[in-house]
């Protein structure tokens, strides 16, 4: 445990030479009486503040700066700082983050030490306040995590595209790899794409349905079903999901011809962690759809990685006049 450090301050009036102290010293000072008034503070401090308040008013109490906040983004009343609890308690504060606020709005970061001052009798009469400005340190420190965050995307995308790859080139007819390949890497990006817009943060399944399936029905698919959003590796699950049964119903399945349709509906049930997405891909024909006789991209796409990564039930039916899919997978 850190022993308190206590600074003992006699009860003079502060002289010009003790105003050129705190100009001297490398980081911004500034100095509150027992009622909380700021009485003193170096030019370091009035930059970081924004503002130059007059050393003695009664309305200036605790810290010179316009607002505070905490880390968080959370608002810090002046008389809610650890100004307030080093006078009380006597203890010191060390490497504190806050944010200020300059009357401009321009926030910065701030790293904060407190101690008391006492006088000579050891009573408490006030605090002292040191800090530096680590705006740019905080920047990098983002930044750094952004760079991460962004070559793991990269390396998630790369992999995917890889999968992606390796599957067409050996279950797709050589005269046809390549449109075939298209076609799924435009889906991959589709779904990139929704989740960019999101910040990352998920992806809309309506979107997706939208941007993917419809175009390659050519609008004979009907969708129904509320608006949820994903989490972005489900959402890229299921684009390539969406555009594999798209494809597989125009070449083989309700779109092969034109009495042919296709209706998708969802839904989510449960609540909190136990909700679940039921997705339901009906192909209504007037002629019957012979089940793939091999297990290709599209099969091991659907029953396999939304089985193995998402945990999901798939389950696929060849009934006389069509074909449908069900899958249910955990939110």
């Amino acid at each position: 445990m850190t022993a308190t450090r206590n600074i003992t301050l006699s009860p003079r009036r502060p002289t010009v030479l003790d105003d050129q102290l705190l100009e001297v010293l490398p980081a911004a000072v500034y100095v509150c009486d027992l009622d909380g008034v700021v009485v003193r503070y170096n030019k370091k401090a009035a930059e970081l503040w924004g503002r130059a308040p007059i050393p003695g008013d009664a309305n200036e109490l605790y810290c010179g700066s316009y607002r505070l906040y905490l880390p968080n983004g959370d608002l810090m009343p002046h008389n809610q700082t650890p100004m307030v609890d080093a006078m009380r308690s006597g203890a010191s504060f060390r490497n504190i983050e806050v944010q200020i606020e300059q009357p401009d709005g321009r926030r910065i970061w701030a790293m904060v030490s407190i101690d008391p001052l006492r006088d000579n009798t050891g009573a408490i009469v006030g605090a002292i306040n040191c800090f530096q400005d680590i705006t740019d340190h905080k920047l990098a420190q983002a930044q750094k995590l952004q760079i991460d965050e962004l070559n793991h995307r990269v390396k998630n995308v790369i992999g995917t595209v890889l999968g992606i790859a390796r599957f067409t080139f050996k279950h797709t007819d050589p005269l046809h790899v390549e449109k075939v390949l298209e076609g799924r890497l435009l889906a991959l990006a589709s779904a990139h794409q929704d989740i960019a817009s999101r910040d990352w943060e998920g992806a809309g399944l309506r979107e997706l349905v939208e941007s993917i399936a419809v175009p390659f029905c050519a609008g004979r698919l009907e969708h129904e079903g509320p608006n949820v959003v994903l989490g972005p590796r489900l959402g890229v699950s299921l684009a390539l999901t969406f555009q594999e049964l798209a494809t597989n119903a125009l070449k083989y399945g309700a779109l092969s011809r034109p009495e042919g349709g296709v209706r998708l509906t969802w839904q989510v049930t449960g609540e909190e962690a136990s909700r679940e997405l039921a997705l339901r891909w009906v192909e209504a024909t007037s002629f019957a759809i012979k089940a793939p006789t091999r297990r290709g991209f599209g099969t091991s796409l659907i029953e396999g990685m939304l089985k193995d990564s998402h945990r999901a039930q798939v389950k696929t039916s060849f009934p006389p006049h069509g074909a449908q899919y069900e899958i249910v997978v955990p939110l």
